[in-house]
């Protein structure tokens, strides 16, 4: 069997390596709550975009029978 002197200095970038990974993860973990919060924000700010648009579409169309009903 062959004899590795360098077996605990091997260990210990490992180690290192596999703390610097998590540190990496944990970031990356935080980026994507970071991101799936912006996803819904963009959400619901469209869906609130849309609900204005079909007021506004109902109103003008309530104001253009009113005007057709008066003029005419």
């Amino acid at each position: 069997m062959t004899d590795y002197p360098n077996t605990d200095v091997e260990l210990a970038l490992l180690r290192q390596d596999m703390d610097q990974v998590k540190e990496d993860m944990k970031g990356l973990r935080q980026d994507t709550k970071d991101l799936l919060d912006a996803w819904k924000t963009a959400t619901n700010v469209l869906a609130f975009v849309k609900w204005t648009a079909g007021l506004g579409t109902a109103v003008a169309f309530l104001w253009a029978a009113f005007k057709a009903k008066l003029g005419g």
